[in-house]
């Protein structure tokens, strides 16, 4: 049986008999699933399959288990062969749309989609599942439109006006979006979703005392929230409130430690606060966890480069420029540092004439004053 948004399936019972050695396997399996012995409950519906191998009960319910215990492969299978002896089963392919979701298996996702929409027009789960793995896509109008088509059809789903409101942000219609979330919130009042993501398309479009008001709600609602509290800390920082703002973002972190863009963004707020030596601290602890975060090594960089640390400060330039061969800032600080070290001013002009090259004005002012 799918859920409106079909995030996990449900174990269903065919009242279809295929015989009693199979159907008593089958029975069985249900019974240890509700029982959480899901291992059990694998045998027995392969017993039951063996069988009868046309007992599509059996078939869906271990598709759903292997589904759950992530062996999307086998479980792709088990709904092909369910399929294959009832094609007009909407819920197989609703399934099997579901699992090659979580094998990004996109296109595949959106045609089992469209099956089960054919087999069931008025399937709203179906059309607001479509519309999500086209939002993974890109294609955003396309989830407008399957949004849409959910609305039509039962128009008190605040999911549905939740989902077109992401899509519409998607396409930075934040407008767009703010009436949508509004609707969704009116109909569900307790969606911490929709006041996060109204609170956030308010900040974009510079609405802040409502933008505030709104991941505050979502908090409220929504206590352990990590981004909701990132969010919030960045708003805050805009407005100046930088206590506020770290005692936000530190929450932020204490739900989600592994949160490197959070830790990452303290240390900025440290460094506007002129606390260097915990500014440091954070960008060190955020390349612990991501090793890819360019923006900590570039803060790092910049903060050792202040304090006159040069040969500390341009393997975190380096590492920036290896991540992101685009940053001219990069070349033009490294460069900076290198023209000014014993024995460098080859490589450091180097960088400045790449920095100059991709449109730094300032390395224009460097070449001058190291390397003519």
């Amino acid at each position: 049986m799918r859920t409106t948004l079909c995030s996990f399936f449900c174990l269903i019972l065919f009242t279809n008999c295929y015989g009693q050695t199979s159907d008593f396997f089958y029975s069985r399996g249900v019974d240890k699933y509700n029982n959480h012995d899901l291992s059990g409950a694998l045998a027995d519906f392969t017993l039951a399959i063996e069988k009868d191998p046309k007992n599509v009960g059996a078939l869906y319910n271990r598709g759903t288990l292997r589904y759950e215990l992530k062996d999307y492969k086998n479980a792709i299978a088990d709904y092909d062969s369910a399929i294959a002896i009832e094609p007009g089963n909407v819920d197989l392919w609703h399934n099997r749309a579901s699992t090659k979701d979580a094998m990004n298996d996109y296109a595949g996702a959106i045609n089992d989609y469209s099956m089960a929409i054919q087999l069931d027009p008025g399937s709203v789960s179906a059309y607001l599942n479509r519309g999500l793995v086209k939002g993974k896509t890109g294609d955003f109008p396309g989830d407008i439109e399957d949004d849409t088509r959910a609305i039509e059809i039962n128009a008190a789903n605040a999911v549905a006006w939740k989902q077109r409101a992401d899509a519409k942000v998607g396409l930075t219609d934040f407008r767009g979006g703010i009436l949508d979330y509004t609707k969704a919130i009116k109909l569900d009042p307790n969606m911490a979703g929709a006041y996060l993501f109204r609170g956030y398309s308010e900040d974009k479009l510079q609405i802040y005392d409502t933008a505030l008001a709104d991941y505050t709600a979502a908090i409220r609602l929504d206590p352990k929230s990590a981004l909701a509290y990132y969010n919030r800390s960045l708003l805050k920082r805009k407005l100046k409130d930088y206590k506020g703002a770290i005692a936000d973002v530190t929450t932020a972190i204490r739900f989600e430690p592994q949160y490197a863009l959070a830790i990452c963004n303290r240390g900025a707020m440290k460094t506007e606060m002129k606390d260097t030596l915990g500014a440091i601290a954070d960008f060190t602890l955020a390349i612990s966890v991501d090793t890819t975060l360019a923006m900590a090594y570039f803060n790092r960089g910049n903060i050792l480069t202040s304090q006159r640390r040069f040969a500390e400060a341009i393997p975190d330039f380096t590492r920036v420029i290896a991540l992101t061969p685009n940053d001219d800032n990069a070349y033009y600080l490294r460069g900076f540092l290198y023209a000014q070290m014993e024995g460098m001013k080859e490589k450091g002009c180097a960088d400045l004439k790449k920095a100059m090259e991709m449109g730094n004005t300032d390395a224009v002012d460097a070449l001058l004053k190291f390397c003519q």
